[in-house]
Order: structure tokens, then C-alpha cells, then sequence
């Protein structure tokens, strides 16, 4: 495993040519890149980490290359094959440096197009919240909503998150649901695998 520090949001990260994010003088607008693509910006991953950690904080990020032993143990908890071998995580500390938690952008495919969201993770490994960056489909982006999100709030690595079984999913939404969950997944153990390999702040608990 290799953690590379990075300056820039866009590094590491896997995008596709075409979509690209709109956001003037804080107003958020849906876009049509190419024809028949659909994109509304719900956040910047700026906007995500404040409004979940609020103010007050300083943010890091490093380039998480997951090693073949890191590959084979997630999978394993997943139950399905990464599709990528390289991440960015952002570590979100106080202005006393403090660990507050971890944020991780994915791209986890809905019905026709990825959904982009971020998910922040506590210090221990749960899930703090999500937030959608931008969704790309006409339907479903329902899973924004806050009684939606607020089901996935204190969960950890091994608790399950099957829709309609531990989580309630949302009419006309099903697959967004699946997505999220799958990535909430991928997120926490991406988060805890990237954790163990960085040096740790006496503060960092």
C-alpha cells in the first residue's frame, strides 16, 4: 500500500470526460454535458465536508493505493470485485487537531449513470453521513433526503444494509438504494484499510 499526499481534488480519481460540475455564486444547477446525459450538482465536495463537520476544520487529503492483501480482505467483506485500485481520502481534523473523521468520493453506478456521492466517516468507523455530489438520472435521487441518510447514521463495516430489509428503501428509487448502500459499504472499509497504514496523531481517537 502507498499514501501519497496530493494537493488537488482531482487526483486519483477516476471521472468521465464528459460530465463535468457547474456551480456559480453558490448556486447549484443541472447540466447536460452530452446529449441525453442528465446531471444535477447537489453539492461540491467542499460544500459536502462543511456541511457535515461543520466549521472550524482543516482537510487533508492522500492517495490511497490499495495493496493486493487490502484488495482480497474487502472484497471478501463486500462480496463483489473493486473496480478500482486507487482512491482519495480526505482526513478532516479541528482547528486543535483533533481527528474529527474521514471523507471518500465514489462513483457507484445507479440504473443507467454513476452516482457520485461523499461519505464521511467518524473516527471509529461509522458512518457520519453522506451527501450526493451529483446524480445523473431524471428519477431517484430521492436518497438525498435526510430520512432516507439518517438510516445508515452509526453504522460500521460489519453491520448489514440490505434494502428493505435493515434499510427502508424508497419508491421509484430502489436501485439508487442498493447503490448508496453498496457504497456506504465500500466506503467505511476503504476508510479503515487507508487508516491502519498512516502514521497515528496522539490526537487521532
Amino acid at each position: 500500500m502507498t499514501v501519497k499526499k496530493m494537493n488537488s481534488f482531482f487526483a486519483g480519481q477516476i471521472f468521465w470526460p464528459a460530465f463535468f460540475f457547474l456551480c456559480l455564486s453558490g448556486s447549484v444547477y443541472a447540466v447536460s454535458t452530452t446529449e441525453g446525459v442528465y446531471e444535477h450538482v447537489h453539492h461540491t465536495r467542499e460544500e459536502a465536508i462543511d456541511k457535515i463537520f461543520g466549521n472550524g476544520h482543516r482537510v487533508s487529503s492522500s492517495n490511497f493505493v490499495v495493496s493486493s492483501e487490502q484488495k482480497v480482505a474487502i472484497e471478501s467483506k463486500l462480496g463483489w470485485v473493486l473496480t478500482q485500485n486507487e482512491y482519495v481520502i480526505w482526513s478532516v481534523h479541528s482547528e486543535k487537531n483533533t481527528l474529527l473523521g474521514y471523507a471518500i468520493v465514489l462513483h457507484e453506478l445507479g440504473k443507467h449513470q454513476p452516482i457520485t456521492f461523499l461519505t464521511a466517516v467518524t473516527p471509529s468507523f461509522k458512518v457520519k453521513d453522506f451527501l450526493l455530489l451529483v446524480y445523473r438520472e431524471h428519477r431517484g435521487d430521492e436518497v438525498k433526503k435526510r430520512r432516507f441518510r439518517k438510516q445508515f447514521w452509526g453504522l460500521g463495516r460489519d453491520d448489514s444494509m440490505l434494502i428493505d430489509i435493515d434499510i427502508d428503501g424508497i419508491t421509484g428509487a430502489t436501485i439508487s438504494c442498493w447503490s448508496i448502500a453498496e457504497g456506504v459499504k465500500k466506503a467505511l472499509l476503504l476508510v479503515e484499510a487507508y487508516s491502519n497504514e498512516i502514521p497515528k496523531n496522539k490526537n487521532d481517537h
